[in-house]
């Protein structure tokens, strides 16, 4: 072959060359690119993975808190029945004691009435030490003496203490020592 054939073919062969250098340079680039592509895949699913494994840890660690919030929530619910009960009940004992307490008496409408029932306790004890001379009982201790009761005009045969006389004694003194009108000192 001479002349311009074997420039030709030269050329073609040359440009076959090139088309081959190139193909092989495209070949390397996309070789690196599958490689650099498979890495990022498998960083992308091991970063996946850590996702899911995480988000599931997550969703039963807030499935637990739910189910603690749920059982707090219960029972603060019933404390706070409760409280309010008590708070309601609190306030109708305060509006009960409130007119006794804020609206009353002043206090010389309270000594008057002091002084009234005194009056009237003073009354009664009268009463009593005179009822107690006119039977010959002995119906209150002036002193923290025990007293011995006993009917003193009764006869030798019936010197026994009344019941009632006896348990009011008992209660002033504490004890009922006898049967004798004597006091214990």
């Amino acid at each position: 072959v001479s002349g311009p054939q074997l420039e030709e073919s030269q050329g073609v062969v040359a440009m076959l060359q090139v088309v081959a250098d190139g193909y092989r340079e495209l070949e390397k680039k996309t070789g690196q690119k599958e490689v650099e592509a498979a890495a990022a895949f498998t960083q992308e699913l091991t970063d996946h993975d850590v996702m899911m494994v995480s988000a599931d840890k997550d969703q039963k660690f807030k499935l637990e808190m739910k189910a603690t919030y749920t059982t707090e929530l219960k029972d603060t619910s019933a404390d706070l029945d409760t409280s309010a009960q008590a708070l309601a009940d609190a306030k109708t004992t305060y509006e009960q004691l409130k007119p006794p307490c804020v609206t009353g008496e002043t206090f010389e409408e309270l000594a008057a009435k002091r002084e009234q029932e005194v009056a009237a306790l003073q009354e009664a004890y009268d009463m009593l030490v005179e009822f107690s001379k006119e039977m010959g009982y002995v119906f209150l201790q002036a002193s923290n003496t025990p007293i011995y009761v006993t009917a003193h005009a009764a006869p030798a045969a019936e010197q026994r203490p009344s019941p009632i006389v006896v348990a009011a004694a008992a209660a002033a003194s504490g004890t009922v020592a006898g049967a004798d009108v004597t006091s214990a000192e």
